[in-house]
């Protein structure tokens, strides 16, 4: 898992595909940390959309995130040259 702090001066760039992420800011709830996390997904130059609140209300975050957290293959160059994933040996 790779996790991006993002400020003002964060660059996004043009993606093919939405990714899938874990986006954490302001939580809309009074909290030990203040911070809350949910699922979204980064859309490239368009920023971030929540797309699922674990918490019953839903609300989300409030304002922009403050970091995400993207899942990373253990084994990136299999995933660019489109190499099946060969299964582990018992």
């Amino acid at each position: 898992m790779v996790e991006v702090f993002i400020s003002d001066e964060t660059r996004f760039y043009p993606v093919e595909s939405e990714v899938i992420c874990i986006i954490t800011g302001k939580s809309p709830r009074e909290c030990v940390t203040g911070r809350h996390a949910v699922v979204g997904v980064l859309k490239g130059l368009f920023g971030f959309e929540v797309i699922h609140d674990p918490h019953e209300s839903g609300d989300g975050i409030v304002d922009d995130p403050t970091h995400a957290c993207f899942f990373v293959p253990l084994n990136v160059a299999d995933v660019f040259m489109n190499k099946p994933r060969q299964e582990s040996q018992p």
